[in-house]
Protein backbone atom coordinates (compact mmCIF):
# COMPACT_ATOMS: atom_id res chain seq x y z
CA UNK A 1 0.00 0.00 0.00
CA UNK A 2 2.92 2.32 1.10
CA UNK A 3 4.30 2.54 -2.76
CA UNK A 4 0.49 3.08 -4.09
CA UNK A 5 0.97 6.01 -6.88
CA UNK A 6 -1.79 7.40 -4.66
CA UNK A 7 -0.46 10.29 -2.26
CA UNK A 8 -3.47 9.84 -0.17
CA UNK A 9 -2.74 6.04 0.50
CA UNK A 10 0.66 7.01 1.40
CA UNK A 11 -0.64 9.45 3.85
CA UNK A 12 -3.50 7.16 5.17
CA UNK A 13 -0.58 4.51 5.86
CA UNK A 14 1.52 6.53 7.63
CA UNK A 15 -1.22 8.24 9.38
CA UNK A 16 -1.85 4.64 11.23
CA UNK A 17 1.60 3.75 11.38
CA UNK A 18 2.13 6.08 13.38
CA UNK A 19 -1.58 5.64 14.93
CA UNK A 20 -0.45 2.22 16.29
CA UNK A 21 3.23 3.60 17.26
CA UNK A 22 1.25 6.32 19.56
CA UNK A 23 -1.26 3.70 20.90
CA UNK A 24 1.63 0.87 21.41
CA UNK A 25 3.37 3.55 23.74
CA UNK A 26 -0.15 4.79 25.31
CA UNK A 27 -0.84 1.18 26.60
CA UNK A 28 2.68 0.64 27.53
CA UNK A 29 2.21 4.04 29.75
CA UNK A 30 -1.02 3.21 31.28
CA UNK A 31 -0.95 -0.50 31.98
CA UNK A 32 2.82 -1.98 32.22
CA UNK A 33 4.79 1.60 34.12
CA UNK A 34 4.57 1.19 37.59
CA UNK A 35 3.44 4.20 39.63
CA UNK A 36 6.42 5.61 40.64
CA UNK A 37 7.90 5.02 37.13
CA UNK A 38 4.95 7.43 35.53
CA UNK A 39 6.60 10.00 37.96
CA UNK A 40 9.50 10.27 37.02
CA UNK A 41 8.32 10.62 33.34
CA UNK A 42 8.92 14.45 32.21
CA UNK A 43 5.70 16.33 32.69
CA UNK A 44 6.45 17.99 28.80
CA UNK A 45 6.97 14.03 27.87
CA UNK A 46 3.39 13.80 28.11
CA UNK A 47 2.21 16.42 26.65
CA UNK A 48 4.22 15.59 23.53
CA UNK A 49 2.63 12.16 23.33
CA UNK A 50 -1.03 13.89 23.70
CA UNK A 51 -0.26 16.15 21.34
CA UNK A 52 1.00 13.37 18.80
CA UNK A 53 -2.12 11.07 18.87
CA UNK A 54 -4.49 14.19 18.24
CA UNK A 55 -2.12 15.42 15.19
CA UNK A 56 -2.57 11.47 13.95
CA UNK A 57 -6.33 11.75 14.82
CA UNK A 58 -6.67 14.72 12.50
CA UNK A 59 -5.01 13.53 10.14
CA UNK A 60 -6.29 10.39 9.93
CA UNK A 61 -9.69 12.06 9.73
CA UNK A 62 -8.82 14.78 7.22
CA UNK A 63 -7.37 11.41 4.65
CA UNK A 64 -10.62 9.43 5.04
CA UNK A 65 -12.84 12.55 4.11
CA UNK A 66 -10.62 13.31 1.01
CA UNK A 67 -10.93 10.04 -0.14
CA UNK A 68 -14.27 9.60 0.29
CA UNK A 69 -14.94 13.25 -1.99
CA UNK A 70 -12.55 11.45 -4.19
CA UNK A 71 -14.90 8.36 -4.45
CA UNK A 72 -18.19 10.63 -5.20
CA UNK A 73 -16.48 12.55 -7.68
CA UNK A 74 -14.58 10.28 -9.76
CA UNK A 75 -14.83 9.10 -13.40
CA UNK A 76 -15.38 6.04 -14.04
CA UNK A 77 -13.87 4.05 -17.15
CA UNK A 78 -16.09 1.91 -19.16
CA UNK A 79 -14.42 -0.14 -22.31
CA UNK A 80 -17.18 -1.00 -24.50
CA UNK A 81 -18.38 -4.94 -25.53
CA UNK A 82 -19.06 -4.00 -28.96
CA UNK A 83 -19.57 -1.64 -31.75
CA UNK A 84 -23.01 -1.41 -33.96
CA UNK A 85 -23.01 -1.76 -37.69
CA UNK A 86 -25.82 -0.25 -39.21
CA UNK A 87 -27.92 1.29 -42.26
CA UNK A 88 -26.93 4.87 -40.53
CA UNK A 89 -23.83 6.49 -41.82
CA UNK A 90 -24.97 9.59 -40.28
CA UNK A 91 -26.44 11.18 -37.25
CA UNK A 92 -28.81 12.87 -40.10
CA UNK A 93 -31.69 10.52 -40.61
CA UNK A 94 -31.36 8.71 -37.75
CA UNK A 95 -35.48 8.38 -36.31
CA UNK A 96 -35.95 9.52 -32.90
CA UNK A 97 -36.43 6.40 -31.08
CA UNK A 98 -35.90 2.60 -33.43
CA UNK A 99 -39.53 1.19 -33.06
CA UNK A 100 -40.76 3.89 -35.35
CA UNK A 101 -38.95 2.76 -38.38
CA UNK A 102 -39.34 -1.23 -37.34
CA UNK A 103 -37.93 -1.89 -40.91
CA UNK A 104 -34.26 -0.50 -40.22
CA UNK A 105 -31.97 -3.16 -39.58
CA UNK A 106 -28.28 -3.38 -38.17
CA UNK A 107 -26.18 -5.62 -35.47
CA UNK A 108 -23.68 -5.91 -32.62
CA UNK A 109 -20.47 -7.02 -32.81
CA UNK A 110 -19.35 -8.07 -29.41
CA UNK A 111 -15.55 -7.97 -28.90
CA UNK A 112 -15.53 -11.26 -27.09
CA UNK A 113 -16.39 -14.84 -27.92
CA UNK A 114 -17.41 -15.40 -24.33
CA UNK A 115 -20.42 -17.06 -23.45
CA UNK A 116 -21.96 -13.76 -22.67
CA UNK A 117 -25.10 -13.79 -24.75
CA UNK A 118 -26.27 -17.38 -23.71
CA UNK A 119 -29.78 -17.53 -22.71
CA UNK A 120 -30.33 -13.81 -24.65
CA UNK A 121 -32.50 -15.48 -27.64
CA UNK A 122 -35.12 -16.48 -25.30
CA UNK A 123 -36.08 -12.91 -25.97
CA UNK A 124 -37.56 -10.42 -28.50
CA UNK A 125 -36.31 -7.15 -27.61
CA UNK A 126 -33.22 -6.53 -25.55
CA UNK A 127 -32.08 -2.92 -24.07
CA UNK A 128 -28.93 -1.29 -25.46
CA UNK A 129 -26.76 0.83 -23.65
CA UNK A 130 -24.45 2.69 -25.43
CA UNK A 131 -22.15 6.44 -26.30
CA UNK A 132 -23.17 9.14 -28.08
CA UNK A 133 -19.83 9.00 -29.66
CA UNK A 134 -20.67 11.40 -32.66
CA UNK A 135 -21.83 14.48 -30.34
CA UNK A 136 -19.78 17.94 -31.03
CA UNK A 137 -19.72 18.41 -27.24
CA UNK A 138 -18.10 14.88 -26.37
CA UNK A 139 -13.88 15.94 -28.24
CA UNK A 140 -14.63 19.83 -27.03
CA UNK A 141 -14.44 21.76 -23.66
CA UNK A 142 -18.21 23.03 -23.88
CA UNK A 143 -20.62 22.42 -21.21
CA UNK A 144 -23.47 20.85 -22.09
CA UNK A 145 -26.51 23.36 -22.23
CA UNK A 146 -28.77 22.65 -19.22
CA UNK A 147 -31.96 23.56 -21.15
CA UNK A 148 -32.22 22.50 -25.01
CA UNK A 149 -35.88 23.20 -27.43
CA UNK A 150 -36.94 19.66 -28.50
CA UNK A 151 -38.57 20.11 -32.50
CA UNK A 152 -42.10 19.56 -30.95
CA UNK A 153 -42.14 22.48 -29.00
CA UNK A 154 -41.60 24.82 -31.13
CA UNK A 155 -39.05 26.71 -30.15
CA UNK A 156 -39.62 26.55 -26.22
CA UNK A 157 -36.70 25.12 -24.10
CA UNK A 158 -36.84 22.38 -20.75
CA UNK A 159 -34.44 21.15 -19.02
CA UNK A 160 -32.42 18.32 -20.97
CA UNK A 161 -33.25 15.55 -17.86
CA UNK A 162 -36.64 15.95 -19.50
CA UNK A 163 -36.24 15.43 -23.03
CA UNK A 164 -33.64 12.42 -25.28
CA UNK A 165 -31.59 14.67 -26.69
CA UNK A 166 -27.85 13.22 -27.37
CA UNK A 167 -26.63 15.92 -25.94
CA UNK A 168 -26.73 15.52 -22.11
CA UNK A 169 -24.30 15.68 -18.90
CA UNK A 170 -23.07 12.55 -20.13
CA UNK A 171 -23.17 11.28 -23.73
CA UNK A 172 -24.75 7.93 -22.27
CA UNK A 173 -27.82 6.45 -24.29
CA UNK A 174 -30.45 3.39 -24.52
CA UNK A 175 -32.72 1.96 -26.55
CA UNK A 176 -34.58 -0.87 -27.38
CA UNK A 177 -34.21 -3.20 -30.62
CA UNK A 178 -35.63 -6.19 -31.45
CA UNK A 179 -33.30 -9.09 -31.42
CA UNK A 180 -33.44 -11.14 -34.59
CA UNK A 181 -30.98 -13.73 -34.18
CA UNK A 182 -27.32 -14.38 -32.65
CA UNK A 183 -24.67 -16.02 -34.70
CA UNK A 184 -21.26 -16.08 -35.04
CA UNK A 185 -18.56 -14.37 -37.80
CA UNK A 186 -15.46 -15.51 -39.40
CA UNK A 187 -13.64 -14.06 -36.65
CA UNK A 188 -15.35 -16.24 -33.66
CA UNK A 189 -16.88 -13.46 -32.32
CA UNK A 190 -20.32 -13.31 -31.56
CA UNK A 191 -22.70 -10.79 -33.58
CA UNK A 192 -26.28 -9.74 -32.72
CA UNK A 193 -28.57 -9.49 -35.22
CA UNK A 194 -31.32 -6.69 -34.89
CA UNK A 195 -34.18 -4.82 -36.49
CA UNK A 196 -35.77 -1.24 -35.23
CA UNK A 197 -32.50 0.45 -34.30
CA UNK A 198 -31.64 4.07 -34.36
CA UNK A 199 -27.77 3.89 -34.12
CA UNK A 200 -25.28 5.24 -36.02
CA UNK A 201 -22.86 3.41 -37.33
CA UNK A 202 -19.89 2.65 -35.42
CA UNK A 203 -21.70 3.01 -31.88
CA UNK A 204 -19.78 2.16 -28.94
CA UNK A 205 -21.90 -0.23 -26.93
CA UNK A 206 -21.34 -0.66 -22.93
CA UNK A 207 -24.01 -3.36 -22.10
CA UNK A 208 -27.22 -4.92 -23.51
CA UNK A 209 -29.85 -5.84 -21.09
CA UNK A 210 -33.26 -8.21 -21.93
CA UNK A 211 -36.15 -6.07 -22.13
CA UNK A 212 -38.83 -7.38 -19.93
CA UNK A 213 -42.30 -6.07 -20.64
CA UNK A 214 -43.80 -6.91 -16.71
CA UNK A 215 -40.79 -4.74 -15.25
CA UNK A 216 -40.18 -2.29 -18.34
CA UNK A 217 -43.45 -1.58 -19.33
CA UNK A 218 -45.90 0.88 -16.85
CA UNK A 219 -49.85 0.84 -18.13
CA UNK A 220 -50.65 3.76 -16.18
CA UNK A 221 -47.11 6.00 -17.37
CA UNK A 222 -48.17 9.48 -18.72
CA UNK A 223 -45.80 11.58 -20.74
CA UNK A 224 -46.35 15.69 -21.65
CA UNK A 225 -48.20 17.23 -24.18
CA UNK A 226 -45.93 17.92 -26.51
CA UNK A 227 -44.69 14.84 -26.46
CA UNK A 228 -47.58 13.01 -27.10
CA UNK A 229 -48.43 15.68 -30.58
CA UNK A 230 -44.51 14.91 -31.87
CA UNK A 231 -45.19 11.10 -31.55
CA UNK A 232 -48.78 11.84 -33.95
CA UNK A 233 -46.72 13.57 -36.64
CA UNK A 234 -46.08 11.43 -39.61
CA UNK A 235 -45.13 13.20 -42.50
CA UNK A 236 -46.22 11.91 -45.84
CA UNK A 237 -44.13 10.17 -47.81
CA UNK A 238 -44.28 9.19 -51.61
CA UNK A 239 -42.44 7.22 -53.73
CA UNK A 240 -41.99 7.36 -57.38
CA UNK A 241 -42.20 4.57 -59.95
CA UNK A 242 -38.42 5.70 -61.26
CA UNK A 243 -37.13 6.06 -57.78
CA UNK A 244 -38.68 2.35 -57.06
CA UNK A 245 -37.66 0.98 -60.30
CA UNK A 246 -33.79 2.15 -60.01
CA UNK A 247 -33.88 0.43 -56.40
CA UNK A 248 -34.77 -2.46 -57.87
CA UNK A 249 -31.77 -2.23 -60.15
CA UNK A 250 -29.49 -1.86 -57.35
CA UNK A 251 -30.58 -5.16 -55.93
CA UNK A 252 -30.55 -7.14 -59.15
CA UNK A 253 -26.84 -5.98 -59.85
CA UNK A 254 -25.76 -9.07 -57.73
CA UNK A 255 -26.58 -11.77 -55.24
CA UNK A 256 -25.84 -9.54 -52.18
CA UNK A 257 -25.58 -6.27 -53.33
CA UNK A 258 -26.45 -4.90 -49.97
CA UNK A 259 -24.85 -5.38 -46.45
CA UNK A 260 -28.40 -5.14 -44.63
CA UNK A 261 -30.93 -6.16 -46.90
CA UNK A 262 -31.13 -9.17 -50.21
CA UNK A 263 -28.98 -11.38 -47.85
CA UNK A 264 -29.64 -15.39 -47.45
CA UNK A 265 -32.73 -16.08 -47.31
CA UNK A 266 -34.30 -13.34 -48.54
CA UNK A 267 -35.75 -12.95 -52.07
CA UNK A 268 -34.87 -9.82 -53.61
CA UNK A 269 -39.11 -9.04 -53.87
CA UNK A 270 -38.76 -8.79 -50.06
CA UNK A 271 -35.85 -7.15 -49.51
CA UNK A 272 -36.90 -4.39 -51.95
CA UNK A 273 -40.25 -3.88 -49.71
CA UNK A 274 -38.26 -4.10 -46.44
CA UNK A 275 -36.06 -1.40 -48.16
CA UNK A 276 -38.98 0.51 -49.17
CA UNK A 277 -40.65 0.64 -45.85
CA UNK A 278 -37.45 1.49 -44.10
CA UNK A 279 -37.18 4.43 -46.13
CA UNK A 280 -40.85 5.89 -45.67
CA UNK A 281 -40.49 5.03 -42.15
CA UNK A 282 -37.42 7.34 -41.41
CA UNK A 283 -38.81 10.09 -43.58
CA UNK A 284 -42.49 10.18 -41.98
CA UNK A 285 -40.79 10.57 -38.60
CA UNK A 286 -38.64 13.62 -39.55
CA UNK A 287 -37.78 15.40 -36.13
CA UNK A 288 -36.49 18.86 -37.45
CA UNK A 289 -37.94 21.63 -36.02
CA UNK A 290 -39.97 23.95 -38.83
CA UNK A 291 -37.32 26.78 -38.28
CA UNK A 292 -35.10 23.95 -39.45
CA UNK A 293 -36.93 22.94 -42.24
CA UNK A 294 -37.45 26.51 -43.89
CA UNK A 295 -33.86 27.14 -43.21
CA UNK A 296 -32.74 24.05 -45.37
CA UNK A 297 -35.44 25.01 -48.13
CA UNK A 298 -33.81 28.16 -48.42
CA UNK A 299 -31.30 26.03 -49.01
CA UNK A 300 -28.98 27.39 -45.74
CA UNK A 301 -27.86 23.99 -45.03
CA UNK A 302 -25.02 22.76 -43.62
CA UNK A 303 -24.92 20.43 -46.64
CA UNK A 304 -20.62 20.09 -46.56
CA UNK A 305 -20.96 18.08 -43.59
CA UNK A 306 -22.55 15.51 -44.80
CA UNK A 307 -20.00 15.24 -47.93
CA UNK A 308 -18.65 11.76 -46.55
CA UNK A 309 -21.88 10.36 -48.28
CA UNK A 310 -20.50 9.78 -51.17
CA UNK A 311 -17.81 12.15 -51.61
CA UNK A 312 -19.50 15.23 -53.18
CA UNK A 313 -18.75 18.75 -52.46
CA UNK A 314 -21.22 21.30 -51.08
CA UNK A 315 -21.78 22.88 -54.76
CA UNK A 316 -23.17 19.29 -55.84
CA UNK A 317 -25.32 19.26 -52.75
CA UNK A 318 -26.90 22.61 -53.39
CA UNK A 319 -26.76 22.35 -57.62
CA UNK A 320 -29.85 21.52 -59.45
CA UNK A 321 -34.14 21.69 -58.25
CA UNK A 322 -33.54 18.09 -56.91
CA UNK A 323 -32.64 18.49 -53.08
CA UNK A 324 -32.71 16.66 -49.93
CA UNK A 325 -34.33 18.85 -46.88
CA UNK A 326 -32.99 15.63 -44.61
CA UNK A 327 -29.86 18.05 -43.17
CA UNK A 328 -27.76 17.45 -40.43
CA UNK A 329 -29.86 18.74 -37.36
CA UNK A 330 -28.32 20.63 -34.63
Amino acid sequence: LYNSSSSSNRDLTLGFCAAATTTAIAVYYHYYMEEEEKKDIPQHLQQVWNEVKECVRKKITTVIKSQQQQTCSSSFIMKPIGTVRSIYQLCVGTPRQGLLASHTRGRIELVSNDPWVEGLQGYSHIWVIFVFHLNTSSSSKKKTPAKIAPPALGGEKVGVLATRSPHRPNPIGMTLCKLESITTNQKKKTVLHLSGLDLVDGTPVLDIKPFVSTYDSVASSTVPSWVTSGLRTRRRVIVRPEARYELQQILNSSSKPMEFYGQTGESTAEALESILLCIEEVLAVDVRSSWQTKKVRKRQSQAERASRLGGTTPEQHSSGNDYCTQQLDQ
